[in-house]
């Protein structure tokens, strides 16, 4: 198969089954008001582990809107990423919707805040692992594409 980015419209599509195994990156988010918010991104790996460090990529909403994920990692600098087992995978499921940044997602899929140990954003209860995490850099690819 051979495809031209520049000429399919849905390649985020074609990259996301052909990358695979591709765990997901589960991220817990808190505004500089206290806003919880909670989405999976497709896109995540490990890029180095000293220091320990991972990169995921937030695409934009259509209209080029930011993702309460994203603003809120810039404003307060921190965000976790937690592990997606079995068991909290329709929970994860009802998160991957676009709500109004005051829509608490932990509530919406019924899991709970737990306290994290080094950061101000509490991570899920419920998930097996959760990375704390702070932010290093945004790296913008092309800012007005999804």
């Amino acid at each position: 198969m051979k495809l031209a980015p520049e000429k399919h419209d849905r390649f985020y599509n074609v990259l996301k089954a052909v990358i695979i195994p591709r765990p997901i990156a589960f991220i817990s988010s808190q505004s500089k008001a206290g806003l919880l918010n909670l989405a999976p991104f497709s896109f995540f790996n490990g890029v180095c582990y000293d220091p320990p460090t991972i990169s995921v990529s937030i695409v934009r909403f259509a209209g080029n809107k930011r993702k309460d994920s994203l603003v809120n990692i810039e404003e307060t600098g921190e965000f976790v990423v937690n592990f997606v087992s079995r068991d909290i995978a329709e929970a994860m499921n009802k998160t991957a919707v676009e709500y109004p940044a005051e829509v608490n997602e932990f509530e919406v899929a019924g899991l709970t805040t737990a306290p994290s140990e080094r950061i101000s954003t509490p991570r899920v209860l419920e998930s097996p692992v959760s990375l704390e995490c702070r932010l290093k850099q945004v790296v913008p690819i092309n800012e007005g594409s999804r």
